[in-house]
C-alpha cells in the first residue's frame, strides 16, 4: 500500500482523500524535523558560540540543507518508502508502547501492585508484538 496512491480510479473521493494525505505530511514534516534541527542547531551554536547575524544565517542554511538532503533521499533513493514504512512502523512501535511501559516498570517497580506491573508488561509485549508485525509487514512488501 502506498501512503499516496496513485493507480486508483480517479474519483473525487479517492482525490480527496490524495490531498488530505499530502497536506497531513505537509503539516506534520516540521514536528518529526524538529529533534533533527535541535541537534544540528546545538552542535552548530556549540561550534560558534555567538547569536550574531552570522551564526543566525549559518543555522537557517543548515535547516535547508537537512531538509534538502532528506528530499533528494526520498526522490532518488530506490525504495524510500519500504525503509520509511520500516523506520515508522518499528521506532513509532518502541516509542509508543515499548520504552513508556518500560520506564513504569523501571520507575515503580516494585512499588507498583500485581495488576499495574501486569498492565505494563502486557503493553509492552503488544508494543513489541507490534514492532515485529511492522517489521515483518514491511520486509513481506519489499519482496
Amino acid at each position: 500500500m502506498l501512503i499516496v496512491p496513485e493507480g486508483i480510479d480517479a474519483n473525487l473521493l479517492v482525490r480527496v482523500r490524495q490531498v488530505v494525505l499530502c497536506v497531513a505530511l505537509a503539516l506534520t514534516f516540521p514536528i518529526m524535523m524538529h529533534p533533527i534541527h535541535e541537534i544540528v542547531e546545538a552542535r552548530l551554536r556549540k561550534r560558534n558560540g555567538g547569536g550574531g547575524v552570522l551564526e543566525q544565517a549559518a543555522l537557517h542554511a543548515s535547516r535547508v540543507a537537512v531538509v534538502a538532503a532528506l528530499s533528494a533521499a526520498a526522490c532518488f533513493v530506490p525504495a524510500f518508502g519500504s525503509f520509511a514504512s520500516f523506520v515508522g512502523s518499528t521506532v513509532c512501535a518502541l516509542l509508543s508502547f515499548v520504552l513508556p511501559a518500560l520506564f513504569h516498570l523501571r520507575v515503580a517497580g516494585a512499588g507498583a501492585g500485581a495488576a499495574r506491573r501486569a498492565a505494563d508488561w502486557g503493553v509492552l509485549l503488544f508494543g513489541l508484538a507490534f514492532a515485529a508485525h511492522g517489521l515483518y509487514a514491511a520486509v513481506a512488501r519489499r519482496h
